[in-house]
């Protein structure tokens, strides 16, 4: 069983995120000196962040691509952060661009970072077949595609149910219903000047991963969707230190991050959230 095969799928965004650094882009090294703050450029030129002397060009031939007469995403919207100096905005999304107004799935994009998102509407080979199709853009649109070095690359599933936290137990819920056991010194609570039931919570921990390599990062905390009090917890398969080359072993990782994260999903939910998911 698939995520999207869920009736009932708590998904609530699905995230693609890719970061770059263009190797025509200088590096620049922070120098430590008593007193002195020394910003110094590498005359390698190899880049570690710095600004992308291509990006404006790159923009222009990305825009033509996905939002031009036969692009799959017509629906521009410019944000707040595309008036932000291009020195001050490296791996900063500062346009998106949607198959129309207000709806998804979307892609954003801005100086070495590009995101492909969807919601409610996700199913694994459209989302993958997306992905795909917006790197090979992105590649395009650059004027040497061999400029692209690979940063970080991300794929996240953020999920959330309705529980009002305040007057229930979320530690005995994620105990019996996730397998999920985070529990603190009942002293804490025996003089009765605490309650033992908190306000908020969240938990975060990450563990390194062979297949795909990098790691895999788990979150569950308290939140609100639709202006409902929530469970709200994401998984993230994350490759940085080693990430694959796109123009070779990506497809490999895509789908290995893909199975990675929904199985990890049906873990948590195995039983009878699982169930209520199905539309039992």
């Amino acid at each position: 069983m698939a995520i999207e095969d869920l009736k009932n799928k708590p998904l609530v965004e699905a995230i693609f995120e890719f970061r770059w650094s263009s190797a025509s882009a200088p590096q620049f090294i922070q120098a430590n000196i008593p007193g002195l703050r020394l910003t110094m450029q590498n005359s390698q030129n190899v880049n570690q962040g710095g600004i992308d002397p291509n990006y404006n060009i790159l923009f222009g031939r990305f825009y033509d691509k996905v939002s031009g007469e036969m692009g799959e995403y017509p629906y521009h919207e410019p944000l707040p952060t595309a008036a932000m100096p291009l020195e001050m905005s490296t791996h900063v999304v500062q346009h998106r661009f949607r198959v129309a107004q207000d709806q998804w799935p979307l892609l954003q994009i801005g100086p070495g970072i590009m995101t492909v998102n969807d919601t409610s509407g996700y199913k694994w080979d459209d989302f993958r077949s997306r992905i795909l199709s917006s790197l090979d853009k992105l590649k395009a649109s650059y004027i040497k595609p061999s400029d692209v070095e690979v940063n970080n690359l991300v794929l996240k599933y953020i999920n959330a149910i309705e529980f009002d936290y305040v007057s229930q137990d979320i530690n005995e819920f994620l105990n019996t219903k996730m397998g999920v056991n985070v529990t603190l010194p009942a002293d804490f609570f025996s003089n009765g000047k605490c309650d033992k039931d908190p306000r908020n919570f969240l938990f975060q921990s990450s563990f390194r991963s062979s297949d795909p390599e990098g790691h895999i990062s788990i979150q569950l905390g308290t939140g609100s969707t639709n202006g409902k009090p929530s469970l709200i917890w994401e998984t993230s398969v994350v490759s940085s230190e080693n990430p694959p080359n796109i123009n070779e072993s990506f497809e490999t990782w895509l789908d290995k991050a893909h199975k990675l994260n929904e199985e990890w999903f049906f873990t948590l939910i195995s039983g009878d959230l699982e169930r209520r998911f199905q539309g039992e």
